[in-house]
């Protein structure tokens, strides 16, 4: 069969080390907390069972491994990966994380083990025709998982009075007595998956549970009926695998044809190519079973950029660039300790009066873009400062990162239709007090405290309307919840005038990070519905700024920032952006301000060590503003543009990588007031 790329899952490389050294991580999973969906796990299968469930399956998957190895072809190991994460997307059981493999033997066969380990035979994809009927088999086996048919059978428990007599203490226990039991249980799995098989009752409900996975999937269920149909010679040689470990094609089809004519199937055959399996990204329906339910994941905030909101009017205006500036109530974003050098009591506010962006990913289905709009109008920073002689206090609220992003497109192919609507809203806010004081006149020093959450809203729905198949409508909601507690500590000093210099260092410690998902699929023939939540704590980069300004003159002032980003967590690069920034006093009541900046993303570039959804790009900006001064208040009108280039792997699990372009307008508006 054709094979297409995409990206080798970092969890099947897990697997396989797993797999070879099973002893070395026997409590791999000890203390997680499992998301169990009430209506599948019964009320007396807990947390625990399942950790002995995923326990015992990941060391029969091992010992499996050591009977066929992994079939050494990277593109099938990653192709068959990417149509296994899809479907046990759809059907899987969420407290599991599903893990997929070709083994390299001509025996036709495909085993799953409980836990959510699935293999296929590499003999078995060489008998396969298309991928409706690879898609039809690894279906079927992880419903062997799903409907705990080993786990029953076995009794893998961690109770007392189960058949494995708590199966968690025999892994890694030096008593040989339960070293027996525990070998007693992986024999009779192992005789279960190589030689008795299970019962008819239990292959014919995984049959139909793969064959209604199928369906939901878009593809001809007629097309598995054929790969069993191509069975029957082997079943006729008493000595080959599959003869012995499953019933006869004729019972398992007569099974599946009374159920379609039961429940009225629809067969079309749009998906059945021969041996000519189209490419997935050629291919109408798996593109449109990739876009809903692969590339629909979570869309967080742009962690990964540093400067997506320049704050204030006079930093905002400039680049960004206010290190060694830093004297108004902004200056305990910036640098606290240029709050020491502001004048007077003030309040001071600032917005985007409009922002827009546009992102386009290029020849995401085909030749046509996917293209996403953002468009978001809200206040960035307000201000307030009070003056105690040589110490400031000041008090303020940001917002660093925001965003309102729109998508609604519609593919048409043939009769085929796709229409997507995305619609996402995110927004960061930071809040808190900062102190300065000044030594003298060259010298200052200076803290914020700042008390930061976020929130991500993300609503989409998609139609596809594909052949003959039944309409599907499908519906996402995300909500993602975060906080945290970051403190910038600030030095300034101009002890060579007229140049000063300023130094800022930030931590960031994250406090909570709370991900809620649903999803619904209705069609004329069936109705699912999922949802799941998940607590995390993702680490900040840490940040080292160092700033210079000088003056040339009363009038003029030339400035340049340095922001370097050091990241801790692997697969993430450390960065370094720049700005530099202007500023031109045409009198005392008017001022001229444009700025340059850097905003670099600091993922790696997309490759063959990751995975879709990812993309990588650089973003470049130039501001320009205006202010206007009075004795007592000033105000400042400006405008940003930014753009930038990069590369992105657009769907989940796939290694494919796609040009991406992104531009942004901002128009500000800011007053402020001495008082």
């Amino acid at each position: 069969m054709k094979r297409t790329l995409n990206s080798f899952c970092t969890g099947n490389l897990l697997v396989l080390v797993l797999f070879l050294f099973p002893n070395a991580c026997l409590f791999a999973f000890e203390g997680v907390e499992f998301r169990l969906r009430p209506h599948q796990i019964p009320k007396d299968y807990g947390p625990r069972d399942v950790q002995a469930e995923i326990e015992f399956g990941r060391n029969l998957g091992g010992i499996i491994l050591k009977r066929h190895s992994l079939y050494p072809d990277r593109e099938l190991q990653e192709y068959v990966n990417l149509v296994g994460n899809g479907i046990a997307e759809l059907m899987g059981r969420p407290e599991l994380q599903y893990h997929f493999g070709v083994i390299d033997t001509e025996l036709v066969n495909a085993y799953a083990t409980p836990g959510g380990y699935v293999f296929v035979s590499f003999g078995a994809l060489k008998l396969m025709e298309n991928e409706a009927q690879l898609v039809g088999v690894i279906a079927h086996e992880i419903a062997h998982i799903d409907l705990r048919h080993e786990v029953k059978k076995l009794k893998i428990r961690a109770l007392e009075d189960s058949y494995s007599t708590e199966i968690s203490a025999i892994f890694g226990s030096t008593s040989a007595t339960k070293r027996v039991l525990f070998e007693q249980m992986t024999g009779k799995a192992m005789k279960i998956l190589f030689e008795e098989g299970r019962s008819k009752e239990m292959e014919v409900e995984a049959d139909l549970q793969g064959i209604r996975t199928m369906m939901e999937l878009g593809y001809d269920w007629k097309s598995y009926i054929d790969y069993l149909e191509q069975l029957d010679h082997l079943m006729g040689d008493v000595s080959a695998e599959i003869s012995k470990t499953h019933p006869t094609s004729h019972e398992r089809i007569d099974a599946i044809e009374k159920l379609a004519a039961d429940q009225k199937f629809v067969t079309n055959r749009l998906r059945k190519t021969g041996k000519d399996l189209k490419p997935m990204f050629d291919s109408r329906r798996f593109w449109i079973t990739i876009i809903l339910w692969l590339a629909g994941g979570v869309l967080y905030a742009d962690e990964n950029h540093f400067k997506n909101v320049l704050v204030g009017d006079r930093a905002a205006t400039m680049g960004g660039t206010y290190i060694a500036i830093a004297d108004d109530s902004t200056g305990g974003y910036y640098n606290p300790a240029g709050l020491a050098y502001s004048v007077g009591d003030t309040i001071s506010g600032s917005g985007n009066a409009y922002y827009t962006s546009k992102t386009r990913y290029k020849k995401t289905i085909g030749n046509q873009d996917w293209e996403r709009d953002s468009e978001t109008v809200l206040p960035n920073f307000f201000g307030i400062t009070k003056s105690l002689g040589r110490t400031m206090l000041a008090f303020s609220y940001i917002v660093p990162d925001s965003f309102i992003e729109h998508q609604d497109q519609d593919y048409k192919i043939g009769s085929d239709v796709y229409f997507l609507s995305l619609h996402t809203e995110h927004q960061s806010n930071m809040s808190g007090p900062s102190i300065a004081y000044r030594f003298d006149d060259t010298w200052s020093v200076g803290a914020s405290v700042f008390y930061g959450w976020g929130i991500t809203r993300k609503l989409q729905n998609e139609y596809q309307k594909i052949g003959s198949d039944p309409v599907k409508n499908t519906f996402q909601s995300t909500k993602r919840e975060e906080s945290f507690l970051q403190t910038r500590i600030g030095v300034q000093s101009n002890f060579l005038e007229p140049l000063t210099i300023g130094l800022v260092y930030v931590e960031t410690i994250p406090l909570a990070l709370n991900v809620q998902k649903n999803i619904s699929v209705v069609s004329s023939q069936t109705q699912t519905f999922s949802n799941s939540t998940e607590d995390l704590l993702l680490k900040k980069p840490r940040q080292f700024s160092l700033g210079l300004a000088y003056f040339l003159s009363h009038d003029w002032l030339l400035a340049m920032d340095l922001d370097y980003f050091s990241s801790s967590t692997s697969g993430l690069n450390n960065v370094i952006n720049y700005s530099f920034g202007g500023e031109w006093f045409l009198d005392a009541e008017n001022a001229f301000r444009l700025g340059y900046f850097t905003n670099k993303d600091n993922r790696q570039e997309p490759g063959s060590n990751t995975v879709g959804p990812y993309e990588k790009i650089d973003l470049t900006g130039f501001t320009l503003g205006y202010s206007s001064y009075t004795r007592t208040s000033s105000f400042t009108l400006g405008t940003i543009y930014s753009s930038g280039k990069g590369k992105a792997q657009v769907y989940s699990g796939q290694s494919d990588i796609r040009d991406l372009e992104r531009t942004s307008l901002t128009l500000i508006f800011a007053a402020n007031y001495n008082y």
